[in-house]
Protein backbone atom coordinates (compact mmCIF):
# COMPACT_ATOMS: atom_id res chain seq x y z
CA UNK A 1 0.00 0.00 0.00
CA UNK A 2 3.08 2.21 -0.14
CA UNK A 3 1.99 3.94 -3.39
CA UNK A 4 -1.73 4.59 -2.74
CA UNK A 5 -1.02 8.22 -1.88
CA UNK A 6 -0.08 8.90 -5.52
CA UNK A 7 -3.46 8.12 -7.08
CA UNK A 8 -5.16 11.16 -8.58
CA UNK A 9 -8.59 10.49 -7.10
CA UNK A 10 -10.02 13.39 -5.06
CA UNK A 11 -10.62 12.12 -1.52
CA UNK A 12 -12.59 15.11 -0.19
CA UNK A 13 -13.95 18.41 -1.38
CA UNK A 14 -14.81 21.37 0.85
CA UNK A 15 -14.51 19.52 4.18
CA UNK A 16 -12.53 19.86 7.39
CA UNK A 17 -9.78 17.25 7.16
CA UNK A 18 -7.50 16.06 9.97
CA UNK A 19 -4.20 14.34 9.20
CA UNK A 20 -2.01 12.50 11.68
CA UNK A 21 1.54 11.54 10.74
CA UNK A 22 3.88 9.13 12.47
CA UNK A 23 7.16 10.58 11.17
CA UNK A 24 10.21 8.32 10.74
CA UNK A 25 13.39 8.78 8.73
CA UNK A 26 12.57 6.42 5.86
CA UNK A 27 8.76 6.47 5.81
CA UNK A 28 5.70 8.16 7.30
CA UNK A 29 2.52 6.45 8.42
CA UNK A 30 -0.35 8.80 7.56
CA UNK A 31 -4.00 8.66 8.60
CA UNK A 32 -6.57 11.09 7.24
CA UNK A 33 -10.09 11.54 8.55
CA UNK A 34 -13.01 13.86 8.02
CA UNK A 35 -16.36 13.95 9.79
CA UNK A 36 -15.61 10.67 11.58
CA UNK A 37 -14.71 8.83 8.38
CA UNK A 38 -11.24 7.50 7.60
CA UNK A 39 -10.30 8.72 4.12
CA UNK A 40 -6.76 7.38 3.92
CA UNK A 41 -4.46 5.22 6.00
CA UNK A 42 -1.12 4.22 4.58
CA UNK A 43 2.64 4.46 4.54
CA UNK A 44 4.58 6.77 2.24
CA UNK A 45 8.20 7.77 1.72
CA UNK A 46 9.48 10.09 4.42
CA UNK A 47 9.69 13.25 2.37
CA UNK A 48 7.49 16.29 1.90
CA UNK A 49 7.00 15.83 -1.85
CA UNK A 50 5.16 12.54 -1.20
CA UNK A 51 2.93 14.22 1.39
CA UNK A 52 2.16 17.07 -1.02
CA UNK A 53 0.85 14.56 -3.56
CA UNK A 54 -1.58 13.31 -0.93
CA UNK A 55 -2.54 16.85 0.15
CA UNK A 56 -3.51 17.72 -3.44
CA UNK A 57 -6.27 15.10 -3.19
CA UNK A 58 -8.17 17.33 -0.74
CA UNK A 59 -9.75 20.05 -2.86
CA UNK A 60 -10.96 23.25 -1.16
CA UNK A 61 -10.60 21.56 2.24
CA UNK A 62 -9.56 23.03 5.56
CA UNK A 63 -6.62 20.76 6.37
CA UNK A 64 -5.03 20.37 9.79
CA UNK A 65 -1.93 18.20 10.30
CA UNK A 66 -0.54 16.89 13.60
CA UNK A 67 2.60 14.90 14.24
CA UNK A 68 4.78 14.00 17.20
CA UNK A 69 7.89 16.07 17.89
CA UNK A 70 11.06 14.15 17.22
CA UNK A 71 14.35 14.14 15.34
CA UNK A 72 12.80 13.25 11.96
CA UNK A 73 10.16 16.00 11.82
CA UNK A 74 12.40 19.06 11.67
CA UNK A 75 11.34 21.30 8.82
CA UNK A 76 7.97 19.61 8.25
CA UNK A 77 6.13 22.26 10.26
CA UNK A 78 7.74 25.07 8.25
CA UNK A 79 6.92 23.43 4.91
CA UNK A 80 3.29 22.84 5.90
CA UNK A 81 2.89 26.43 7.11
CA UNK A 82 4.50 27.76 3.93
CA UNK A 83 1.81 25.90 1.98
CA UNK A 84 -0.91 27.45 4.17
CA UNK A 85 -1.69 24.30 6.13
CA UNK A 86 -2.39 24.40 9.86
CA UNK A 87 0.21 22.27 11.63
CA UNK A 88 0.50 21.06 15.20
CA UNK A 89 3.63 19.49 16.64
CA UNK A 90 2.64 17.51 19.72
CA UNK A 91 4.80 16.32 22.58
CA UNK A 92 5.70 12.64 22.73
CA UNK A 93 4.18 10.75 25.64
Amino acid sequence: MMRDYVKEKVLARGKKVSIGIDVHKESWQVTVSSEGEELFNGRMPGDYSALRKLLHRFVDCQVRVAYEAGPCGFGLYDRLRADGIEALVVIPL
